[in-house]
């Protein structure tokens, strides 16, 4: 068992690994072209979306805060970006390059928006982006008359391009997390959000600043999730009315079965990253066998749970851990004494 000590040093990400292969293993035997390489590559690309918005979630749930708007905000700033940049009829929108910049600005104002009403107006972040998942939805349908649109030109290319024989979005998305994660470790910002989650009475009392990191936080979230929302476009070629539904849970559970504590101050982008793609795998697994659409909320549910109780089960542990080390280390002090 020294191995599987060794692979939770690093978190979840040792686990989540096994698990990954185990499901891997166990859709394979069950339905032998799950394994083949275009079935792989495919769980890769579905994973993208979800592992992208699963970025800027993780630095929120590392504040002790939530996005339950990630969805919604996704929905809108791509409504609002291929508005402002296409030129329409009424089945067919056909916007320009200037798509991605603009759905980007969006995503961030967005994000913004629900960092202010927190900070600003010291409201709950739970009940701030309950109301922005409502608010932005809503903008969302009213701009489109919650119609379903079909796109072409350069919106598509993100999510079906190609580069070396790997997909864009895979390149992307690596890129982006390890550029997310260096930031976290490397520099003070990215720390910062694990001081703040962790005990945010005592960094006050240190001049942290929450509303400076909720900025960070939440803007980040909102590009994010522009990012997410043209990948899905991009790769289903319709911008439809149900774009970001139910994708905040999606997103959530990613990031908590990757390891981050909802409590805040802990957790990993790679942890978030492989939750994304033990999800995507379990989905494409379940299609692949013919299951039922609704048996995959079921499991959903289920792992989230799952990985809840175990990240308090590990959180239990190294309190009494590092309770017992501060035993030992008084009574050595003290026999020394």
């Amino acid at each position: 068992m020294t191995w599987f000590r060794r692979l939770r040093l690093g978190g979840n990400s040792g686990v989540l690994i096994v698990f990954i292969v185990l499901v891997l293993a166990g859709f394979g035997l069950i339905r032998p072209a799950y394994l083949t390489g275009s079935n792989l590559s495919n769980i890769l690309v579905q994973a993208t979306p979800v592992a992208i918005a699963a970025i800027g979630m993780t630095y929120v749930i590392l504040l002790a805060d939530i996005d339950l708007s990630i969805g919604s905000t996704m929905y809108l700033s791509v409504v609002v970006a291929t508005m402002l940049t296409s030129s329409s009829s009424a089945l067919m929108i056909t916007p320009s390059v200037w798509v991605y910049p603009v759905a980007i600005v969006t995503g961030l104002i967005l994000g913004s928006v629900n960092a202010a009403l927190i900070s600003v107006l010291r409201i709950n972040a739970l009940i701030v982006s309950l109301g922005a998942l409502y608010a932005y939805q809503g903008i969302g349908l009213a701009l489109t008359g919650a119609g379903t649109q079909l796109t072409s030109g350069p919106i598509t290319w993100l999510g079906t391009a190609k580069a070396g024989g790997t997909y864009v979005v895979v390149l992307l998305t690596i890129a982006a997390s390890i550029l997310a994660a260096a930031f976290l470790k490397f520099r003070s910002n990215g720390r910062l959000l694990y001081a703040i989650g962790s005990d945010p009475r005592s960094a006050k009392e240190s001049g942290l600043s929450r509303p400076r990191a909720r900025f960070v936080a939440f803007g980040l979230a909102g590009v994010c999730a522009a990012v997410a929302g043209l990948i899905n476009v991009g790769q289903d070629g319709t911008l439809d009315a149900t774009l970001g539904s139910d994708f905040a849970f999606t997103v959530i559970t990613a990031v908590v079965v990757g390891g981050t504590s909802l409590f805040g101050g802990r957790g990993t982008v790679l942890g978030s990253m492989l939750g994304a793609l033990l999800l995507a795998a379990i989905e494409n697994g379940l299609n692949v066998i013919n299951a039922s659409i609704y048996v995959y909320d079921v499991v959903q549910g289920v792992v989230l749970v799952a990985a809840i109780l175990f990240g308090a089960a590990s959180q239990k542990a190294g309190f009494r851990a590092a309770a017992g080390k501060l035993f030992w280390t008084r009574q050595t002090l003290e026999k020394g004494a």
